[in-house]
């Protein structure tokens, strides 16, 4: 484990990294460096491997070289995303990009995470996943039944078509899930952060590439701000921040039946146990949580293709200090405090963790596939009461 406690090292070009901020530590992967963003004396561009890490407390850099478990020994762009609770520390993935060595898009075909404790990386095959992307955002949450559902918004496909389609990726499950949304934007070059409990803030970004005009037309959302409810599936023109905890929205949770989960074929003994332990401690077997009704989810969407993609014209130049700030503030989550384990932080002991126990043998596959389809509110935004910020379009002019 490489050490550099430097203030002033600043490892890799920001627009080509995945980085996300977990508890007292922010992570980047990939990326590459030069003269503009290292104290270095080279002259060249120079890919930088492996997990760096930075402790906003001691302000002391590490970097983790351990192999990760996707093609390819370079990585370019694509988003990170923080999974607060997975434990009793949070993990990372790493999501979408680019493969600096083929320069072809990265498939969604394997979730790929790293545990800091353990210095490990892992993987497992996912189901239906999106076409290869960049250029979108993602956040991560965790549900009052016991999954984890990562949200992806908008992006870019290498032909160049801008998404306005929000994925869904439910653990343990690992199934991705499509929502066409008559109220999303395409959208790429874009934020997202969590807001409150279960709400997801949008900002900025364009809606094309490859365009001399793409950063003068206007936004229809006000300020650039758009608020989607995670657990109703809607985009909404009022943050509530008294919304309850989030639940894994009503279509989702139908699929966790006990045969579903009983035919995942688990690609990493770790995999299924690092996620089913919290599943089965909300859900025991037999429980056919599919069938629970304490959600408080009212989306109407349907397990069918997604129709078309809505249009829109986005504009727009994101602030790069207000997404700072607004993403450092709302990824801090709180941590879930799991029973019997180790409460530290990475940075006390890296070398001292006990190895997590196998699980049993992995099931068959499943192979079937499937979309939703939806329909939600347009998004609008205003200034706001004391208990809500209400969003309204800009005025003609």
């Amino acid at each position: 484990m490489d050490q550099e406690s430097d203030p002033r090292f600043k490892p890799t070009d920001g627009r080509k990294m995945a980085s996300a901020p977990c508890d007292d530590t922010g992570f980047t992967y990939g990326g590459y460096a030069y003269k503009a963003t290292m104290y270095a004396e080279f002259d060249d561009t120079r890919h930088i491997s492996g997990m760096l890490m930075y402790n906003t407390t001691t302000q002391a850099w590490k970097n983790s070289t351990t192999e990760i478990s996707i093609p390819g020994r370079t990585y370019s762009a694509g988003k990170g995303v923080c999974l607060p609770g997975v434990l009793n520390y949070s993990i990372v993935a790493v999501m979408g990009g680019a493969d600096l060595e083929t320069a072809q898009y990265r498939a969604f075909t394997n979730f790929t995470f790293y545990d800091p404790y353990l210095d490990r990386w892992y993987y497992q095959k996912t189901i239906n996943p999106p076409s290869p992307m960049d250029d979108f955002c993602v956040v991560g949450i965790q549900s009052t039944h016991g999954t984890y559902e990562i949200f992806l918004y908008g992006g870019i496909d290498q032909s160049g078509k801008v998404s306005s389609d929000i994925w869904v990726l439910s653990l343990p499950l690992f199934r991705w899930f499509r929502y066409t949304l008559n109220a999303s934007e395409p959208r790429s070059n874009h934020a997202c952060a969590i807001a409150g409990k279960r709400q997801m803030i949008s900002v900025g970004g364009i809606d094309r590439t490859n365009s001399s005009d793409a950063w003068t037309s206007q936004d229809p959302w006000y300020n650039t701000l758009g608020v989607f409810d995670l657990a109703e599936l809607k985009w909404k023109d009022v943050y509530d921040p008294n919304l309850g905890d989030y639940s894994t929205p009503t279509e989702i949770w139908s699929y966790y039946t006990d045969q579903a989960l009983e035919q995942i074929k688990w690609d990493m003994a770790e995999v299924e146990n690092i996620f089913m332990a919290p599943y089965y401690e909300k859900n025991p077997k037999g429980s056919q949580p599919g069938n629970d009704t304490t959600s408080n989810n009212t989306n109407n969407g349907k397990s069918e293709p997604a129709g078309a993609i809505a249009g829109g014209v986005v504009g727009g130049v994101v602030g790069v200090a207000a997404i700072s700030a607004l993403v450092w503030f709302f990824f801090r989550r709180r941590r879930s405090v799991v029973t019997g384990r180790d409460q530290s932080s990475p940075w006390e002991d890296y070398s001292n963790q006990q190895a997590k126990e196998l699980a049993s043998t992995p099931p068959a596959d499943s192979s079937a596939s499937y979309e939703l389809h939806s329909t939600a509110v347009v998004a609008e935004l205003e200034g706001g009461s004391t208990s809500h910020v209400h969003l309204k379009p800009n005025s003609p002019g």
